[in-house]
C-alpha cells in the first residue's frame, strides 16, 4: 500500500508491508524446499523397489537355470545378502528363497524368492513366486 500522507511526498512501501511480503515469499520457499526432498525421497524409494524387482527377477532366472541344467537344487548355493549402491548410498538386500514341491503334481517346484531392505528407519519386504517344471 502507498502511503499518502500530506507531509509525505515520496511513494513508497512502508516497513510492515515489506515484512509481510518477506515472510510470504519465505514460506513459499520453505514448501518449495519441502516438496523437493519429499519428491527426491519418493525418487529414491521407487529406485530401491526397482532393483529389488530385478534382484528377484535375475535370482529366480538363475534357480531355473540351475534347476533345468541339473534337475535338482541346493539352495545354500546362493548368497543370502547383496550390497548394492544406488544414487551413491549403500543398500543391504537380503533373500530368502523356499522351493517345494507342489501339492497337486509332482513334476511341479514352487520357489519363492522374498527379498528385504531398511530404508530411512522402515523396514520393506517383497516377494515372489514361480512354478518350475522338471519335465
Amino acid at each position: 500500500m502507498i502511503s499518502k500522507k500530506p507531509g509525505n511526498r515520496k511513494g513508497g512501501f512502508t516497513f510492515v508491508e515489506l515484512m509481510l511480503a518477506v515472510a510470504i515469499l519465505a514460506s513459499g520457499l520453505l514448501f518449495v524446499y519441502k516438496a523437493f526432498f519429499i519428491s527426491t525421497d519418493y525418487i529414491n524409494h521407487a529406485c530401491y523397489r526397482l532393483q529389488a524387482i530385478q534382484l528377484m527377477n535375475n535370482r529366480i532366472a538363475k534357480l531355473e537355470r540351475d534347476f533345468r541344467s541339473q534337475k535338482n537344487l541346493s539352495l545354500e548355493v546362493y548368497p543370502l545378502r547383496r550390497d548394492i549402491i544406488i544414487n551413491g548410498r549403500p543398500m543391504i538386500f537380503n533373500y530368502e528363497t523356499q522351493m517345494q514341491s507342489s501339492v497337486n503334481s509332482s513334476h511341479l517346484r514352487e520357489i519363492g524368492v522374498s527379498i528385504s531392505w531398511h530404508e530411512r528407519m522402515r523396514d520393506f519386504k517383497m516377494s515372489r513366486f514361480a512354478y518350475l517344471s522338471d519335465i
